[in-house]
């Protein structure tokens, strides 16, 4: 459960921050916005009620207090009114309210009094100069008078209002946080729950797998992209398990392959020094132990080079060659087999000499593996034909023969290492599982590629391309036969 807790605590926390900072980010901007809608409206009101103290002046008389009272009842506000020294002669509060807020002050401060210019008005927030007993939106404003002279007159709305929205707005919000992350806590744990469900399948699977356990499997849930690497990752599972199937079964053939000709080479050898074979016969032995020599020598230069390939150590060195020598090459050093098979050979070339951009000798083991391949498994008495074909700038080959040929269900792995078509029914393969594989591999390195096509019963053809040489006056590269097959008057 290491895993399900770390994904889900990093799933949590990326939340929970990302939620944090939005409310952080809401609450600021609503603060802002409610202050400053709170403080234009203020205004309005205020600059209203400036107008209806002012009217009452113009009238006079007992009509200035009625007036001026009625106007912080209206507007929820205060009015004070000090003369031109700035004592105060009239203050008043809304009905219900405290009427003198600013305390047992008597006057204005006359530092303030000096900014005030005639029939101009002053907005402030603030408490001016603790006046105040708390922050109020003050409206200020001197008026000449006729039955006061100069006076000035300070009206004030408190902001508590607008505290207490704040803080009703900022517990809002926390609250809404603090249950949004509550569900979100809910959908964290149930969806991680979900993906590491099959992440902890796939880690356990891998695990089995290193311990050697490849019938280890995982289940798919569901289609999204954990889905599509589970079934990935049973993909893989059966491709190693058959990779392991056949290597299994490989180094069981090889074992026997190298068995039975060693078992042959030391009972003759044991034989000839013990005097058992008579000497007349030593010549006979001698020769089949070279015949299983050379079979052995066989087995280990295709492993050489398949280790070799493998490890990319197999360089390609591209040069002019003449694919239609090189095929007449391979077919000569084949004759003997081909002879005794009494096989109908046809070689069909586009001209008696096309050239093309390989590496000689990587493209004679290739003609002599395919053409090797094909006259094993053709029907004895049956057709080989080898035909050149240019197309399109490129040169299309094809090693063609009558016979049993592939199943269609061993069609598309017939070029997979270790590979082999069942024995028992007698179809075309390479003896080891091999020979395809490196001339795939070969073809692939050239930057070509080689496919197979077959009708079971009746015929195996081999086709790849390689890219037609179209300079003049280039030598030509000389391949040679590969060092390890017998049988060739051209070693």
């Amino acid at each position: 459960m290491n895993g399900f807790n770390s994904v889900f605590k990093k799933n949590f926390l990326s939340m929970a921050c990302l939620l944090v900072i939005t409310v952080t980010l809401l609450t600021v901007i609503f603060s802002i916005f409610l202050a400053n809608y709170s403080a234009s409206e203020k205004q309005d009101q205020l600059e209203l009620a400036m107008a209806l103290a002012e009217r009452s002046f113009s009238m006079g008389g007992e009509l200035v207090s009625e007036t001026l009272q009625a106007t912080a009842d209206i507007y929820k506000l205060s009015v004070v009114v000090a003369d031109a020294t700035g004592k105060i002669f009239l203050d008043f509060a809304a009905t219900g309210q405290e009427r003198t807020e600013y305390g047992k002050r008597t006057s204005i401060d006359e530092n303030l009094l000096q900014y005030l210019l005639p029939e101009q008005g002053l907005y402030m927030v603030g408490t001016m100069g603790d006046f105040y007993k708390e922050k109020s939106a003050v409206l200020a404003k001197r008026k000449d008078t006729f039955r006061y002279g100069t006076v000035y007159i300070f009206l004030a709305s408190g902001m508590s209002s607008l505290d207490s929205a704040f803080q009703q707005l900022s517990t809002l919000l926390v609250l809404t946080a603090i249950l949004i992350l509550g569900g979100a806590s809910v959908v964290t744990f149930l969806s991680t729950a979900r993906l590491v469900r099959p992440l902890v399948d796939l880690r356990n699977a891998a695990r089995g797998f290193a311990r050697g356990e490849f019938e280890r499997r995982v289940t798919v849930y569901g289609n999204d992209e954990v889905a599509e690497l589970s079934d990935a990752f049973n993909k893989m599972a059966d491709s190693l398990a058959k990779n392991e199937q056949t290597r299994s079964e490989f180094i069981a053939n090889i074992s026997h392959e190298l068995k039975t000709p060693m078992t042959t080479i030391a009972g003759f050898a044991d034989g000839m020094l013990d005097g058992t074979i008579p000497p007349e016969r030593r010549e006979e032995y001698l020769q089949t132990i070279g015949s299983e020599t050379r079979r052995l020598s066989r087995l280990v230069n295709k492993l050489l080079l398949t280790s070799r390939i493998d490890a990319g150590r197999q360089e390609i060195h591209l040069a002019r060659v003449n694919i239609c020598d090189i095929i007449g090459r391979c077919a000569i050093g084949l004759e003997k087999q081909i002879e005794e098979k009494g096989l109908d050979v046809e070689l069909d070339f586009a001209d008696d000499r096309v050239f093309v951009q390989a590496d000689p000798d990587a493209v004679m083991q290739i003609m002599y593996n395919l053409i090797d391949n094909a006259q094993k498994y053709a029907d004895p008495g049956g057709k080989l034909r080898v035909s050149v074909v240019k197309k399109a700038g490129m040169c299309e080959i094809s090693v063609y023969n009558t016979g049993c040929g592939i199943p269609l269900e061993d069609l598309p792995h017939v070029f997979d290492r270790f590979y082999k078509v069942d024995k028992s029914r007698g179809l075309a393969k390479d003896s080891f599982g091999l020979g395809l594989y490196i001339v795939r591999t070969l073809i692939n390195r050239h930057g070509q590629e080689i496919y197979a096509r077959s009708s079971p019963g009746e015929y195996a053809e081999f086709i790849f391309t390689l890219k037609l040489d179209r300079q003049k006056n280039e030598p030509e590269a000389v391949a040679r036969l590969p060092e390890h097959e017998e049988n060739s008057p051209l070693q």
